[in-house]
């Protein structure tokens, strides 16, 4: 006969039951209730508790003023920057070891410089449409990262960008009207650039 405790359903005082019983007499308020419902309900008020708390540790995670992700506190594998940031702000996720993917929101418009610098971990990183700038080292030392695709409204990518990024293999290429820091992948010597039609030089140094 497995003994839980439970809450009462009607006034919420923890009980302690054989679950085996159909029903029961709550010791505190006299009231009874079916054994079987009251587990059932104790169950969706942990889940839901448990949810609650998962949320607000995300959104305490950031660090967030007028629109700029000024820093990251999380130590989650994931991270979903919130709808809404436009700035990821200069050393934000600076050396989080914990993160291994991040995705954008559509409303990012900029990666400062150092954002996502000495991020060892990181192997994915989701970025969308509406990227334009990328600073300098931005995704340094991001030694784990092994290919990313450039949306192609990108316009800046600055200087030392994804240096130091030794395990880079693959980079999918923004359109021609992006300004590339010529040193914007100095350290990444295995990695293939694929390059847009309209670009008419495809050389960058590694």
């Amino acid at each position: 006969m497995p003994v839980i405790p439970l809450e009462c359903p009607s006034c919420g005082d923890e009980l302690i039951l054989d679950s085996d019983e159909s029903a029961a007499i709550c010791s505190s308020c006299g009231k009874p209730f079916v054994v079987k419902d009251a587990i059932v309900l104790n169950y969706i008020k942990l889940v839901t508790a448990k949810k609650a708390d998962d949320e607000l540790a995300v959104k305490e995670a950031f660090e967030i003023e007028d629109g700029v992700l000024i820093s990251y506190n999380g130590t989650f594998s994931e991270a979903a920057i919130p709808e809404g940031v436009t700035v990821i702000g200069n050393k934000a996720f600076e050396d989080c070891r914990d993160l291994l993917t991040v995705y954008f929101p559509e409303s990012v418009e900029t990666v400062e410089d150092n954002a996502f610098a000495g991020c060892g971990n990181l192997k994915t990183v989701r970025l969308t449409d509406s990227l334009k700038k990328i600073g300098k080292y931005a995704f340094s030392e991001c030694i784990s990262l092994k290919n990313i695709e450039l949306p192609d409204n990108v316009e800046e990518i600055g200087a030392y960008a994804f240096s130091g990024c030794y395990q880079l293999s693959l980079v999918k290429m923004p359109s021609a009207k992006c300004d590339i820091h010529e040193k914007a992948f100095a350290g990444a010597e295995n990695v293939v650039f694929e390059w847009p039609d309209d670009w008419k030089t495809k050389k960058l140094e590694k």
